[in-house]
């Protein structure tokens, strides 16, 4: 039964939210099984709220897309809109969120909680202009600035941060986020203010305290209670992907917290 996320209950043309996985990069399909086995175990009951999360949700998971390639990535994110229904994307790379995000309509801004800015020019390693390092900054010259909010950074250089200031990118240390938290919510509902709204969650925007089986486990990240809260008044959510996680031997925290954040997501598409 762990081979489907959360549930193998709904058929495909019943199910409101389509969950599929795309496993780009290193690990991404241990990644992908981890998620899924884990996803039976967390509970979508909120007592605090009195509140089922996921509510009268119909989830059905339709597995992995083996191909990888920015064009099927595209292909198979349309898909899932053609089919009126709201895609979940299981990822590896972080990079799949520059490919499906543009099979949103253009006015689509995305919301991007990650450790890293992600903005630099080309991939530092591999001189790739179409990196994990350099989605969001192909996304700004392809969608514009305006589009894209980061929320949750602490990793940069000087180079990434004066694009950002250039460019008047909306972008939100988890410092800024922790001292200023209601100024940093307000800003972010009011970017989001009646636009459709894609959220992509790179796990290591969590503090690794709470979030160890990442990549790159960036100290001083933000915790659940507190994205919890930024994206409470959000509406019109229309899509997620949630990137980046590198399972640990014996250790499931980073899966556990991974899915509660789905689930908190998919409260606000009700």
């Amino acid at each position: 039964m762990y081979e489907k996320f959360f549930t193998d209950e709904f058929k495909t043309e019943e199910a409101d939210v389509i969950v599929f996985g795309i496993p780009l990069g290193d690990k991404a399909l241990q990644a992908l099984q981890s998620l899924r086995r884990e996803s039976w175990r967390v509970e979508p009951y909120d007592m605090e709220r009195n509140i089922n999360l996921v509510g009268s949700l119909k989830i059905a998971d339709i597995g992995n897309y083996s191909a990888t390639g920015p064009a099927d990535i595209l292909r198979n994110t349309k898909k899932i809109l053609d089919w009126g229904k709201f895609p979940l994307i299981l990822g590896g790379q972080h990079t799949l969120t520059l490919f499906a995000i543009g099979a949103f309509p253009p006015e689509t801004k995305i919301i991007d909680f990650d450790a890293h800015t992600d903005i630099k020019n080309e991939d530092c390693f591999t001189a790739q202009k179409f990196s994990h390092m350099a989605w969001v900054r192909r996304f700004c010259e392809t969608r514009g600035p305006q589009n894209i909010a980061i929320v949750g950074a602490r990793s940069a250089d000087e180079d990434d941060m004066a694009f950002i200031k250039n460019n008047n990118v909306l972008c939100f240390s988890a410092q800024e986020v922790k001292n200023n938290f209601r100024n940093v919510k307000e800003k972010l509902e009011s970017f989001a203010a009646g636009s459709p709204v894609y959220i992509s969650l790179d796990m290591d925007v969590f503090d690794p305290a709470v979030s160890p089986a990442v990549d790159y486990p960036e100290p001083g990240g933000i915790f659940f209670t507190q994205f919890a809260s930024l994206i409470e008044n959000i509406r019109n959510v229309v899509g997620m992907d949630l990137v980046e996680v590198k399972p640990i031997q014996d250790n499931r925290v980073t899966e556990f917290l991974a899915i509660k954040s789905i689930f908190e997501v998919l409260s606000k598409i009700r």
